[in-house]
């Protein structure tokens, strides 16, 4: 395994945790609030019947558990994250420990010639590399032609405008946590194996 790997294990793995733990904290409160959304329907469907007590009980216990966990939701995304901006930062932040390790062995990222996997129609370095350069200049909306071509070509294999980097809805965002979701990068045991698989050219 390549030094920089091992070096930078738990920078990585720590990042990795603290996106899972967002989308997980993220999906929590979402269930809640379906859950209070199906019992307030059937609330309504059944206001006339001799149901309706049990379900206006359900339905407010459930009002009282999704307002504790909105609280402890808000409390955690503004201790750690400030929401959703701050998910895509940690993601940015993994990018660039990725896109590092590439110039590190290669120098430019057009050296790295290795098939380890696609992308749809990429190679995952182009990904990586093009993803960590939009996460760092999101704010200025302007990309070098490499970055521009890769996500147009993201546009185009995923066919979903968020990818739209010099137009449209992916203009001026950050869109680092998009590409950790399609990387697969979820877990820390997908990126060691992607980027061990990389940087392994100039161990030997």
């Amino acid at each position: 395994m390549h030094k920089y790997i091992e070096d930078t294990r738990f920078a990585a793995r720590s990042l990795v945790a603290l996106i899972r733990q967002a989308e997980e904290d993220i999906e929590r409160i979402d269930n809640y609030r379906k859950e209070v959304r199906f019992f307030q329907e059937r609330f309504v469907e059944n206001q006339f019947s001799d149901r309706v007590m049990l379900y206006f009980r359900q339905m407010m216990e459930e009002m009282e558990k999704s307002d504790q966990v909105e609280k402890e939701h808000q409390d955690y995304l503004t201790e750690y994250f400030s929401k959703h901006s701050a998910i895509a930062a940690v993601s940015g932040a993994l990018l660039h420990i990725a896109a590092q390790g590439i110039s590190l062995v290669y120098g430019d990222v057009g050296a790295c010639t290795k098939q380890v996997r696609s992308i749809e129609s990429q190679p995952i370095q182009e990904v990586i590399w093009a993803a960590r350069n939009q996460s760092g200049h999101y704010e200025e909306g302007k990309y070098d032609d490499r970055t521009s071509r890769c996500f147009s070509q993201l546009l185009s294999d995923f066919v979903d405008e968020k990818f739209a980097v010099e137009k449209g809805r992916g203009k001026d965002q950050n869109l680092a946590f998009e590409i950790i979701n399609i990387l697969n990068w979820d877990n820390y045991e997908q990126y060691e194996t992607d980027m061990t698989l990389l940087l392994e050219k100039k161990d030997g």
